[in-house]
């Protein structure tokens, strides 16, 4: 990836399956030029995971929004790393609040999913929250612990507080749970590349404050990456002078 912020957009179930196709096909051509100097990772519904792949990378990164903590089984529903990996997702976020609240997820399962992610080859956005510590402190020697060997992990801060307010925390507040954060993630995953990501009201507004936070090395998006203008004026305005 380019050497810029991160930038994943997590469409949710925003959009149906059609309604991807669509909005993938109108800002293609114009998202693959942005792509070509910004680190952009596009994380639509499964049912479109094939057709956003075909269509924008490899200039733009495509990922899965969940994956299952299972090996491939019996266990209806479910999506497994090998199935992402077999239609060629390279990311996919796990341990989102939002998932973790409808389906009761711990930290144990969360770290169970980035190491299906990671056998498959997958890059994990591990989401955590105001939580951190607790998750962090079973979620990385769980991580450490396998055989294979972890390329690259990614980390979302999402404190629940902020998300879908458009109010940042404080400053100094957010800058210090960032600074933890790096320093627990780089003492157990020394030998990995990791980046930090901050997701929570993020916007062409609040984009101006957080830029200036040194601790962030990229943005998790959630509705505001669906306005393809706002999320072209998030990028525009991240850029580090």
């Amino acid at each position: 990836m380019v050497n810029s912020p991160i930038f994943v957009a997590n469409w949710k179930s925003y959009l149906s399956n059609n309604s991807a196709k669509n909005w993938i096909h109108t800002h293609r051509e114009r998202l693959v030029q942005i792509a070509l100097k910004n680190s952009i990772i596009i994380c639509p519904d499964a049912t479109c995971l094939a057709y956003a792949i075909e269509k924008l990378s490899p200039a733009v990164h495509i990922g899965g929004q969940n994956c299952s903590e299972y090996q491939p089984g019996a266990h209806t529903g479910e999506i497994s790393a090998q199935s992402l990996k077999e239609v060629g997702a390279q990311f996919c976020i796990i341990g989102h609040s939002e998932t973790r609240k409808a389906n009761s997820e711990t930290a144990d399962c969360i770290a169970q999913k980035a190491l299906r992610l990671q056998d498959a080859g997958i890059t994990p956005i591990i989401c955590i929250g105001e939580n951190y510590q607790n998750d962090l402190l079973t979620i990385l020697p769980t991580l450490k612990k396998t055989t294979q060997p972890l390329s690259s992990c990614f980390f979302a801060f999402e404190p629940e507080s902020a998300i879908g307010t458009n109010i940042l925390l404080p400053e100094q507040s957010l800058k210090e749970s960032l600074a933890t954060i790096k320093s627990l993630i780089n003492t157990t995953l020394f030998d990995t590349k990791t980046a930090l990501l901050y997701g929570g009201s993020v916007s062409s507004t609040t984009i101006q404050s957080l830029k200036k936070i040194s601790e962030i090395d990229g943005f998790l998006l959630g509705r505001a990456s669906l306005d393809f203008q706002e999320l072209e004026n998030i990028v525009i305005c991240s850029q580090r002078c």
